[in-house]
């Protein structure tokens, strides 16, 4: 039976405890652990992973990596904050999100990788059109499908030139690369942890999804990937950092509070609709038993030979 929810901020964070291991998707946790400026040895196997899956040329090395990044203007007020931008040994920029909502995630990852072409457009003599870098915006994407009618986990968008006939590759200067979590659950519950197990992005993918609760399920993954290993000593400094744990708990008690608000309104809402549909009820059993004996009275009256009153009476409906 469902405990149940109560509104105050302070009842409902003493009534649910936070997990001890947060998700390292949070997004204080995701910067630390992926965007520091050290953490090429862990940051480099992810996006790999997710690369290969999306058939895109891996990354040799990491020249740099930015977390938090702002680009100038915005949106709807909002100066862009990209998670974590990599910039590549071979001209390549790439920025990794960490998201929890699809919505406008398309529309929002065009627009980040749009800003961080236009970033990194040159100004020297030399610079052309044709030597603006590629950007990569890398989603990972939790809690809801892009594409709930394919099975595939991993999926990359490009431009294409649409032509009669068919489609041709188009500009390869922007790609979006959208990984699904929550088919990559599906995956797990079906086969279990050998079905994760067989794919390095689908072990990574899992890892940030739900993996990491599980600290036998680390060491298994870690067994099939040693690259991973760096991920569970940086995952395991930021569940440590008590600065992280503070923040978590603050975000973790929002959502508590969100959710009992939610709740207390939904069930407001509906003791409203039941009272409002009862009244609305009556009326029209009102109505109803009205119409009736005016039908059963204009019936006797015709019966009885009453013509003219009978008809008198059928105005009044």
């Amino acid at each position: 039976m469902p405990r149940t929810m109560q509104t105050a901020t302070t009842a409902a964070s003493t009534a649910f405890e936070p997990p001890e291991r947060f998700s390292p998707l949070f997004n204080d946790a995701f910067l630390k652990i992926f965007g520091s400026a050290d953490s090429a040895p862990v940051t480099l196997p992810l996006l790999n992973a997710v690369l290969r899956a999306a058939g895109l040329s891996e990354v040799e090395r990491v020249n740099r990596i930015v977390a938090d990044a702002s680009l100038p203007g915005g949106v709807e007020c909002k100066t862009p904050r990209l998670d974590v931008v990599i910039f590549s040994d071979d001209g390549r920029v790439f920025d990794l999100e960490a998201e929890r909502r699809k919505v406008d995630v398309g529309n929002k990852s065009m627009y980040y990788g749009a800003r961080l072409l236009s970033s990194m457009v040159g100004k020297g003599p030399d610079d052309t059109y044709g030597t603006i870098p590629q950007a990569v915006v890398v989603v990972l994407l939790e809690g809801s499908k892009m594409f709930p009618d394919s099975d595939q986990v991993v999926t990359p968008c490009r431009m294409r030139w649409d032509l009669v006939g068919g489609e041709l590759d188009g500009p390869d200067r922007m790609v979006i690369v959208v990984a699904e979590l929550d088919k990559v659950r599906e995956r797990y519950n079906r086969g279990g942890l050998e079905e994760v197990l067989s794919d390095e992005s689908l072990a990574w993918l899992y890892l940030l999804a739900a993996g990491y609760k599980d600290p036998e399920e680390v060491h298994r993954i870690m067994e099939s990937f040693p690259t991973i290993e760096e991920f569970a000593e940086r995952y395991g400094i930021a569940i440590g950092d008590p600065d992280l744990r503070r923040a978590y708990d603050k975000y973790y008690e929002g959502i508590l509070e969100h959710n009992s608000i939610m709740y207390e309104a939904r069930k407001e809402g509906r003791e409203m609709g039941i009272e409002e549909g009862l009244a609305e009820g009556r009326a029209e059993g009102l109505a109803e038993g009205r119409a009736e004996g005016i039908d059963q009275s204009i019936a006797a009256l015709r019966e009885a030979g009453f013509d003219d009153a009978a008809d008198l009476l059928e105005k009044t409906r």
